[in-house]
This record gives structure tokens, sequence and C-alpha cells, in this order.
């Protein structure tokens, strides 16, 4: 297949780990932009260095809520890595 064959190039392009292909994350971008259609924009530079990134670390700060109420209360906190998409 030859989308296949322009991901692996831009794989090999960016030096991206051979582990990153097992990746929920992957899987999910793929199906998002298969989803979308063929006029879907990339996002720029500055959408993954500044905007994309700060919605991300809020996402994450606001999961990280409660640990850290547990935290606050035991001194320590159970963490384990899960997955939520939107």
């Amino acid at each position: 297949i030859k989308v296949h064959q322009y991901i692996a190039k831009f794989w090999y392009q960016a030096e991206l780990s051979f582990h990153m292909i097992k990746l929920q994350s992957f899987y999910v971008m793929l199906a998002a932009v298969g989803s979308f259609g063929p006029h879907l924009r990339p996002p720029s530079y500055h959408d993954i260095r500044v905007s994309l990134l700060q919605k991300e670390l809020e996402y994450i700060d606001n999961l990280m809520m409660g640990q850290r109420e547990q935290l606050a209360s035991f001194g320590c906190f159970i963490m384990s890595y899960m997955l939520e998409w939107k």
C-alpha cells in the first residue's frame, strides 16, 4: 500500500523509534486523519510548539488534579498510565 510507504518514509526521515509504531495514540491519530478526509491541513510549527502543546499540558494537569489532592492528604499516591481519548 502506497500510504504505508509514505508513513515509513516519514518515520525514517524523522528518525523515530520503531517502538512508536506500537503506541495506541498512533492508531488513534491515523483513524482521525482518515475520518477527516483528504482536505486536512497539518498543524503548523507554531501549533505544535505552542497552542497544541498548551492544550495537552492543560489536559494532563486536569488529570493530575485528583492525584495532587491525594499527595497533599497522604504524602503519596499511586499512578498508572491510562489513555483517554475524546
